[in-house]
């Protein structure tokens, strides 16, 4: 304990410290602020030229591009096509069933504009409560001014959102038709939603479950036939025969993936979930928030006690158990849930805890910029994602089409948190790069769930030795090390590689704007090879 409070105090100043402790106060007059000129910052997306914004901030930007290349492969293989640029070759895009491709393509094309649109429009869709004329007008506008200046809010409009966002612009008006249960209304909003995110669709189904349960009116299971049939449709894709592959995808072999990708199983898994599944700091933090008001909603009104309680049960079990949905989907669905219960309960005494679980620190949100201090996170700004992939680009120039690069990374040794060494998001660059340019660049996430299974093929290793053999096996042409020592350079020159270029992260602080986009220490320093003889 002594040690963490030395290491906090190391990292921030005692004012900060101090000022840290008041930050739900701080950020209800900080959060107008930040959020509006965040707003004004973004007017060089009037502009135009969206597609090269992809998010607010760096690193995300850098992970948005894993969607944008899924994009790119669907757009010219199909979806139940086989790429030749992903995983080990010849991948299989029925695996891609969870895509609901109107939200993806039009997230392709306006980058960081989508989940702008979609927040506002979230915002927008509470505004038919005001239909009703028991909700006091006053109050309900006083709820959404608090709903459009917390951090929630902030980081979904701006950095943690992607295709999804579409989604949930729908999902308030999911919760309005569900409350007043206006039955023939519900399948054609939970259809619609379906087009934008099938993530919301389990979320408000799920949700649905409890209040049938608890209403006795199990119509309400019916509302989702529409959007099921729409998303059963998707595993035609996963179950065509029409490719030329010499191994059929199959529907039992595509469930299988998914569910030793979210963790639901490790049975024969290679890699397993071990920190993202344990309990954290954060977890600790947005678990004690939300049963803070869960406690003034059980005060207040304990009909609505345990819709609440629905909510936090899927926090839990997919913080700890399956991880079926990113955080950013949680955090969206409790502050759905939050924001319609505070409307409907409509007491000032619910203010300061509605407040207190829709203004988390930023910090827990990922939100803020590295050297912010973390009670006053500065504005943000559209980040131009062609300064980082101008760059990559330019490295591997000298890489052809029909290429086969193997960028050497250490073994995670069955960790499914390892993988990659720290460099996920930056990986994602090059990935988008090749697939732009029509090389294949192993591994890759892909390449991570297609052989997640024991005695599956190895790609790992930065050793001379285990690099040879990666080569050989996947008919290596060029490679990509990083943070080599002398030695380790000249043993690669010996065995007929060629340096062709390098690439130091640390000289690119002004591209990145002084953040790191990778988890380990230092920037890596990357060197490119031709492999001359084998």
């Amino acid at each position: 304990m002594i040690k963490k409070i030395l290491i906090l105090l190391k990292n921030y100043s005692f004012l900060e410290i101090i000022r840290f402790t008041f930050y739900p106060l701080i950020l209800l007059f900080w959060g107008p602020y930040r959020f509006i000129v965040t707003i004004w910052n973004s007017r060089i997306l009037a502009n135009g030229k969206w597609s090269n914004y992809l998010s607010y901030g760096v690193r995300q930007s850098c992970n948005q591009l894993f969607y944008r290349t899924q994009i790119i492969n669907i757009d010219r293989y199909g979806r139940n096509g086989i790429s030749p640029y992903l995983s080990l070759g010849n991948y299989h895009l029925g695996y891609w069933w969870h895509l609901s491709l109107p939200a993806s393509y039009i997230y392709f094309s306006m980058g960081a504009v989508l989940p702008i649109f979609s927040l506002f429009g979230w915002l927008f869709m509470h505004f038919f409560w005001l239909l009703d004329p028991t909700i006091d007008i006053n109050f309900f506008l006083a709820v959404m001014l608090l709903a459009m200046f917390s951090s929630i809010f902030f980081a979904n409009m701006f950095v943690v959102q992607n295709y999804n966002s579409l989604g949930w612009l729908f999902f308030p008006l999911g919760i309005w038709a569900l409350h007043n249960e206006f039955i023939f209304l519900l399948p054609l909003i939970w259809l619609i939603i379906s087009f934008g995110s099938i993530t919301v669709v389990v979320m408000g189904f799920l949700i649905s479950t409890i209040v049938a349960v608890i209403g006795h009116n199990f119509l309400i299971f019916l509302t989702f036939i529409p959007a099921a049939i729409k998303i059963l449709i998707h595993f035609y894709w996963s179950i065509s025969q029409e490719s030329n592959s010499e191994s059929a995808l199959g529907l039992k072999k595509t469930l299988i993936r998914t569910i030793k990708a979210i963790g639901a199983s490790s049975i024969g898994a290679k890699y397993k979930r071990t920190s993202s599944k344990s309990i954290t700091k954060t977890f600790i933090l947005f678990l004690f928030l939300y049963f803070q008001f869960g406690l003034m909603v059980f005060h207040l009104d304990e009909s609505f006690f345990i819709i609440w309680v629905a909510g936090m049960f899927i926090f839990i079990i997919n913080s700890l158990l399956i991880r079926f949905a990113d955080t950013q989907s949680i955090y969206m669905l409790m502050f759905s849930i939050a924001t319609y219960l505070a409307i409907i309960i409509a007491s000032p005494l619910l203010f300061i805890s509605y407040w207190l679980v829709i203004s988390p620190p930023p910090y827990a949100l990922t939100d803020r910029v590295t050297n912010a201090p973390i009670d006053l996170p500065s504005p943000l700004s559209p980040y131009n994602i062609k300064k980082i992939t101008d760059k990559v680009e330019s490295f591997l120039l000298t890489i052809k089409r029909n290429d086969r690069v193997l960028f050497a990374f250490d073994n995670p040794d069955g960790e499914y948190d390892n993988v990659f060494d720290g460099y996920r998001s930056l990986l994602e660059v090059p990935l988008y790069i090749a697939t732009k340019k029509k090389f294949l660049l192993v591994p890759s996430w892909w390449a991570v769930f297609e052989n997640n299974f024991e005695g599956a093929n190895e790609f790992w290793g930065r050793s001379i030795k285990d690099v040879k053999q990666n080569v050989k096996k996947y008919n290596i042409n060029y490679i990509i090390a990083y943070d080599q020592t002398d030695a380790e350079k000249e043993s690669f020159k010996l065995q007929g590689y060629e340096i062709v270029n390098e690439m130091d992260w640390a000289n690119l602080t002004e591209e990145l704007l002084n953040e790191p986009v990778w988890l380990s220490k230092n920037p890596p320093k990357w060197t490119l090879y031709k492999i001359l003889m084998n």
